[in-house]
């Protein structure tokens, strides 16, 4: 019989008492998630959206906090990660990829568990995800929490990747994702997914990085030539980095990175929308160090008209702050929780 965890461990991948394993169909779609409750009274529910590339267990910390503050929390894979099913689409098929789509899944996972309202929160796309789950599902959202990427304006203009990539040059890299040449078929061998893992979940850096780290990501046309062979830090242990490899090494990249070829897609369906602020009490927590998310690209971005009823908190992480000082999250969370979210405000 394993172990009782206690209740600030983080969450088992595969044997946790304290969560179960469960998958539903969801317009025509499998979906795994991972799903938990509190051990006394449930206060509401939390929906956790991960991003990429990245998995439910990349919530491993924030989860036992959420119990214990009374919450039952929803984490799924998302489309094309982990358990879940990963369509295979040309460019001229990404429907199911769409935020809108996505979107309508996650709602209808909600509607067959019968839950009428989330605190929906996202890191990273999982962010971007969350955002627009508020604009398209807006009746499912009670409240907001984005980490990393801050409160972005609806997409009213077509804009594409090149384009995107003229005016904000540190996403250059998302080029590579999206042509399966320069990353996605790199990446078929078990080596080659362990040494990217072991490049991206790096903490905030004691001082800039050498020359060929993941810090030159934005600068060079491949991801892959840009990483090599970076050690594993200590914010990731052996066994959680290798549940990723495990996951990303059966399923591949190709769902994943179609994530970043849907912007034409997106913004088809995002240009019409009647709503242009989402209306719920909202969270941004920033992750100052973050390399391509940069103080400066946030300080330029209007969230206040994006979110009126926005809190703005800072860790001072990397991008990867849920697994670098969880304790930091969990502890804005409490606050957030305790003031707006129970006690009915609309900001910190």
């Amino acid at each position: 019989m394993p172990s009782v965890p206690t209740s600030t461990e983080p969450i088992h991948p595969t044997d946790d008492v304290r969560v179960t394993h469960e998958f539903a169909t969801v317009n025509g779609r499998k979906y795994h998630y991972v799903n938990g409750f509190p051990k006394g009274e449930q206060k509401g529910v939390f929906l956790l959206l991960h991003g990429f590339p990245e998995l439910w267990y990349s919530w491993r910390y924030i989860i036992p906090a959420l119990l214990d503050h009374g919450f039952r929390v929803i984490t799924p894979d998302l489309l094309g990660y982990g358990q879940t099913d990963k369509p295979v689409c040309t460019q001229d098929q990404l429907g199911p990829y769409t935020h809108k789509s996505m979107s309508n899944d996650l709602a209808e996972l909600l509607k067959q568990l019968n839950i009428p309202k989330v605190v929906v929160v996202g890191h990273d796309w999982g962010s971007y995800l969350a955002q627009r789950f508020a604009f398209f599902q807006p009746e499912l959202v009670s409240h907001i929490v984005v980490i990393a990427v801050p409160f972005m304006p609806l997409q009213k203009q077509e804009v594409t990747p090149e384009d995107m990539v003229k005016m904000l040059p540190n996403f250059k890299y998302q080029l590579s994702f999206i042509d399966p040449e320069k990353f996605e078929n790199g990446l078929k061998e078990r080596k080659d997914v362990e040494r990217l893992f072991r490049a991206f979940f790096q903490p905030k850096p004691p001082a800039p990085r050498p020359k060929g780290q993941l810090a030159r990501i934005n600068v060079v046309d491949c991801v892959l030539d840009a990483i090599r062979d970076v050690p594993k830090s200590d914010m990731i242990t052996e066994e959680e980095l290798q549940y990723y490899v495990d996951y990303f090494t059966q399923g591949g990249f190709h769902g994943p990175c179609n994530w970043y070829r849907t912007r034409w897609y997106n913004w088809n369906d995002e240009k019409d929308l009647p709503n242009s602020t989402i209306k719920v009490p909202a969270l941004f927590i920033q992750t100052i160090h973050d390399v391509i998310l940069s103080p400066d690209f946030v300080e330029k971005v209007p969230q206040h008209l994006v979110a009126p009823k926005l809190t703005h908190r800072t860790v001072g992480t990397d991008h990867w702050a849920m697994m670098e000082d969880p304790d930091a999250i969990n502890s804005i969370l409490k606050e957030w929780i305790t003031v707006v979210v129970l006690g009915g405000g609309s900001k910190l």
